[in-house]
């Protein structure tokens, strides 16, 4: 059965009004591709742009990049999260060649949210602006896990105004490369279904499709269930990531999802300091 999933893209409506006129450009720096978003204190508005040859690229590509994801817009700073160092440096020389800031979550920008990882700077900056993103969208539910389906599906907990901590796993799209790379006939999985329900694969596309994609929704509810457990109590979970619609659609525990959650964390880490 099809999961009627929710998805949210929340303004930031108890953020100042009078910095309406304020622009940033948000840039997620992951292993499979770059993403960058406008935003201004009422969360993001505009084009998500993707770059998918981020790690090959030189600062004049990254230039072109930015400067188009600006659409015209002079942002007031690049806020930045990355989880690829090598691009740090590359992205900070365009960003001078266009003439605007960069500041760094969470290294120029504090991310307001207890860090209660054994060693804080192991972190990913992803997970931690993503976890407080959701723990502001949704400030009524008491426990929290985001699950992202990156290059890595990772579960992130958090409890109140902390992040506890979570899970790392092989992602759909690796594994989905994996079998196809690893085997001498398994095609690429599409990743894509021919109905809500599962069924006995008569096909290798459809099998393989079936077994990653509803693989992957008993992979969220049984360790979300087990999660609960150790959290104490029932929890709110909200996916994220490329393939996060797909898997909601026949995961009936996922309630929300929000493609665009760092970008909305990164808006948030910079303007929420703003509020008196």
């Amino acid at each position: 059965m099809t999961n009627d999933i929710l998805v949210e893209q929340l303004p930031g409506k108890d953020l100042m009004l009078d910095s309406m006129d304020k622009i940033i450009l948000t840039l997620d720096v992951g292993n499979t591709q770059a993403k960058a978003r406008p935003a201004r204190a009422a969360g993001t508005f505009g084009e998500t742009r993707a770059f998918s040859g981020h790690k090959e690229s030189d600062a004049g590509a990254w230039t072109g990049f930015l400067e188009q994801a600006a659409a015209g817009i002079r942002p007031q700073a690049l806020v930045l999260a990355s989880v690829v160092p090598a691009a740090d440096v590359l992205v900070r020389e365009a960003a001078a060649r266009l003439g605007w800031p960069v500041l760094a979550v969470p290294g120029d920008l504090a991310v307001p949210l207890r860090n209660r990882y054994a060693r804080p700077a192991e972190v990913g900056a992803d997970r931690l602006v993503g976890s407080f993103a959701a723990r502001r969208m949704f400030p009524d539910q008491e426990r929290l896990v985001v699950v992202d389906f990156g290059t890595a599906t990772t579960f992130d907990c958090i409890q109140g105004d902390a992040f506890l901590g979570g899970l790392i796993c092989p992602g759909l799209l690796s594994a989905s490369r994996a079998l196809h790379q690893e085997t001498a006939k398994l095609p690429l999985p599409t990743l894509e279904l021919l109905s809500g329900d599962l069924h006995i694969g008569l096909s290798t596309m459809d099998s393989m499709n079936q077994g990653l994609l509803f693989g992957a929704a008993a992979q969220v509810e049984g360790l979300t269930r087990r999660l609960a457990g150790v959290m104490g109590g029932e929890v709110f979970v909200l996916a994220t990531g490329g393939l996060a619609e797909r898997v909601a659609r026949v995961c009936p525990v996922i309630r929300a999802v929000v493609p665009d959650l760092l970008a909305e964390g990164l808006a948030r880490v910079y303007f929420e300091p703003a509020r008196p």
